[in-house]
This record gives C-alpha cells, structure tokens and sequence, in this order.
C-alpha cells in the first residue's frame, strides 16, 4: 500500500490534531509506504525522509506547494490513496487523486466540517459526497458528515489513539508540585490549547468559585496556551482566563502553567485530583473527540467532562468520569465536588479509565483500524 499524506496541521504545530496526524504517519510508516507533505517548520529532532515541507510559510504557500510536490512525488511513487489529514485540504486532494487515479481520503476531526464561513461551507458540501473513504474521529463527527453529503458507506469512526507504553513506564525523577508552586493542596487540572470551545475564562468565572465554597483549598491548574499559527483561533483566551480569575475573586487559587514539558504534563495527570475539560458549545466550532481526556484516563485520573461534541465517545460517563451538561457550571460545580469529596470513588473511576484506555485506545490497535479502513 501506498499513501500520500497531505496535511497543513503537523508538528512543531501544537494541538491535538497534529499529534493524531503525526502518530498516524508514524504508524502507517511501518505497515505501508507514505509520504507526507507538511507545512513549513522543523520540530526539534528533525524530520524523517518521507516527510516534505515548503520554503515559507502560509497556507496559500502550503496548498500551492502540495499541489506540485503532490504530482511530483505521485508520478515517482504511483500513490494508491492521497489523504487529507483534515478537510481543510479537500481541494488539493480531490484534484491530486483524480489526476493521478489514487483514491481521495480524508480523516476528518468536527471543526474542519463545521466552521461557519459561507464560502467555506460550500466547499466541505462540494467535495464530501465524491470522497471515497472518510475517516472521522468520533460518532458526532461522522454524523456531521452525512448532513452536509457524505456517503454513509464511505464513512468509518475511528478514535485517536495513546501509546499505552508511554503511560506505562516510570516517569522521570522530580517533584512537579514543588517546580510549580503547587504545595500539597488537590488540584483539577485542565490541558489543551486556549480556544474558545475549551470554557476555561467561563470555568473561572462562573465555575471554580462553586467548587471553592466546598473546597477553598483545592487549586484550579491550567496546561497550555494560546494557540500558534492557527488558521481558525486567533482570541487571546488566556488573558480572557485570567481576568476572568481576577475579577470571580479566584486568581489565587489558580495556576496558568503555559506549555510544560510532555513529562510534566504525564506528572501533572497522575497527580491532579480531577482532570476536567469544561467544553461550551461555540457554533461552528464543536469538540470533536478531546483526545486530552484519554491522556488523562490512561494516568489514572477521573475526568469531569462536558456532554458536547465528541466527547461521549472518549469518556464512558459514570465509570471513566462523569459528564454534565455544557454550560452548566452548576452541574460542572457538583461533580468536581462530588469527586474531592469521595477520594476512594474517583480512584475507582480513574483505575477504569486507565484500563479501558490502555486497553481500548492503543495506537497499536487504532492503526490496524485504520490500514483496514485504507
């Protein structure tokens, strides 16, 4: 099998698209023959030989660019599949598969079939129904596809994955309580980049102070910033989040960490208390899996997620962590409480989730989905 992978949401990109896309290159790299084209920009460590990048950056520069690196590299290596590692680049992959006679892929994540621009919804209407194989990331996406035209038979829902090694092995030796400031107090942890949809400022605003009214002790930590060189999200949600903090009267009992080092991350998910993704439903722009969440699960946290999106596909409510309604901060309130409050419970949700994560979300087995999908 042979695969071309174009795709402008790639490492040193941060964000849990590029990851998903990173790992499936990595994956399929050792079942199959890829290419990738990637957008401008070297992660630390470098590139391996399969991946290929422009000069410059943008993404007008990027689409343009694959468009000739993509029949380039098609006529040397005859492609069976060209895939879009979102839909954000249909265009070029419909018209590089259709001139070469590879088939037109595309795995497909929720903002990049609901972003509200008119001209860009006419586009995902276009191109949907003439893919031959759409790979979406949760139930709620696949059906977002189908209602702009997609084939239902031509549609397959397969989940990010985790390395289950990388959530297995001992970390390495440090205190990420005391590198942070965080004393011995518990902690609900959020991670992920600062967008809208997340509900951070609103969690601080209308959230947190609920929990502290039972736990005025515990902290509210946030992993992670505004994020870079995107094409959608361009607020400053972090400076929002924080005067938010200041104003609800909170600021104290919360931490605004930025980017912290993946094996801080790993420490900060065994030691919080709760992991907590407080999504809100902003149109247009929906959460499509929350691939933080199984992260979180695979350390052995609890969760406490939002009904929104696709995240009922990542945390199995009542055993993995509890969901509530988005926006009802009330609700969010109560099931964080009810988790400080019952150490012994939430170590019993977190050990399922560690299980059903480990077990269920490997890339080991979500890559075999995926080639068989392919």
């Amino acid at each position: 099998m042979s695969i071309l992978l174009v795709t402008y949401n790639y490492p040193p990109k941060l964000g849990g698209m590029e990851d998903l896309l990173h790992n499936l290159a990595s994956q399929i790299h050792e079942r199959a023959r890829i290419h990738v084209l990637a957008p401008e920009g070297v992660p630390a460590g470098g590139d391996p030989p399969f991946v290929h990048r422009p000069p410059l950056d943008g993404f007008f520069v990027f689409a343009s660019y694959s468009f000739a690196a993509g029949l380039e590299l098609s006529r040397r290596h005859r492609f069976q599949t060209v895939l879009a590692g979102s839909f954000l680049m249909a265009p070029v992959v419909h018209a590089l598969a259709r001139l070469t006679g590879a088939r037109a892929a595309s795995v497909i994540h929720g903002l990049d079939l609901t972003h509200p621009a008119r001209v860009y919804q006419s586009m995902v209407r276009l191109y949907l129904p003439s893919f031959d194989l759409l790979i979406a990331n949760s139930r709620l996406t696949a059906k977002e596809a189908e209602s702009r035209g997609a084939r239902a038979e031509k549609l397959h829902v397969i989940p990010p994955g985790i390395h289950a090694d990388e959530f297995s092995g001992p970390l390495p030796e440090g205190n990420v309580r005391e590198k942070y400031g965080l004393g011995g107090a518990p902690f609900v942890l959020t991670a992920g980049r600062l967008v809208r949809r997340k509900g951070v400022p609103d969690m601080c605003r209308k959230g947190w102070p609920l929990v502290l009214e039972n736990h005025p002790e515990a902290l509210y930590v946030v992993v992670g910033d505004n994020p870079d060189m995107a094409l959608a999200h361009r607020e400053n949600i972090r400076e929002e989040a924080e005067r938010a903090a200041r104003e609800a009267g909170v600021a104290d009992r919360v931490r605004f960490l930025g980017h912290v080092p993946r094996a801080d991350l790993l420490a900060l998910y065994r030691e919080c208390a709760v992991f907590l993704l407080p999504t809100i439903e902003v149109p247009g722009d929906m959460e499509g899996f929350g691939i933080v969440l199984l992260e979180a699960g695979a350390m052995g946290a609890p969760v406490v997620a939002t009904r929104s999106g696709g995240i009922p596909d990542a945390v199995e409510h009542g055993e993995s962590g509890i969901l509530a309604p988005p926006g009802d901060w009330n609700a969010i309130a109560r099931a964080l409480v009810s988790l400080l409050d019952a150490p012994e419970r939430a170590r019993a949700m977190g050990a399922y989730g560690r299980e059903r994560a480990l077990g269920s979300f490997d890339w080991k087995n979500i890559a075999q989905r995926y080639m068989e999908a392919l």
